[in-house]
């Protein structure tokens, strides 16, 4: 029998084959991606890309907001904050052990308080839960309760003390 095909003829035509199978299968998809990417970047060069406007509004009220809520004029605000300490006390029957310094440190816009209650741990909550709603006051940052030695020298029960450090957004009016 005459072979009418030559292996040669056979190994070309099947590596050809088998060229065009991978390309269809797998090149082709990564250069149509190059492709997109490379005028992708074409297009985000020439604009610029940037937030909506709507949406950028939203995110300035509402960071309004909070420096509101955290913000203190820093004229009055030592008188005013002794004065809702004071007032906060008196109403959850605690005492207010260590009143805050008027020059406290002070970094940049922001002013640190440090102020001890002393008292029953349960009216220290309610002043602590009332402290952290009440604005113009500035913000805490972190908070110990100390639990004292069970009886003192006349074997009396010691108050619980709570340590609160404050920071407060000064106001530039």
């Amino acid at each position: 029998m005459k072979r009418y095909l030559k292996p040669e003829i056979v190994m070309i035509g099947s590596a050809i084959l088998i060229l065009w199978v991978a390309y269809q299968l797998a090149i082709s998809k990564t250069v149509a991606a190059w492709q997109l990417h490379q005028k992708l970047s074409k297009q985000t060069d020439r604009t610029e890309l940037s937030i909506p406007s709507s949406y950028q509004e939203r995110i300035n009220q509402n960071l309004a907001g909070l420096t509101q809520v955290y913000t203190a004029d820093s004229l009055t605000f030592h008188s005013r904050l002794i004065r809702h300490l004071s007032e906060l006390a008196d109403q959850q029957q605690i005492k207010l052990a260590d009143l805050p310094e008027a020059g406290n440190l002070s970094t940049g816009k922001l002013n640190y308080q440090t102020v001890t209650f002393e008292g029953d741990y349960f009216h220290l909550l309610k002043a602590l839960d009332q402290l952290e709603q009440k604005q113009g006051v500035g913000y805490i940052r972190s908070l110990t309760f100390e639990r004292p030695v069970l009886n003192g020298p006349d074997n009396n029960p010691k108050p619980v003390r709570l340590k609160i450090y404050m920071a407060i957004l000064r106001s530039s009016r």
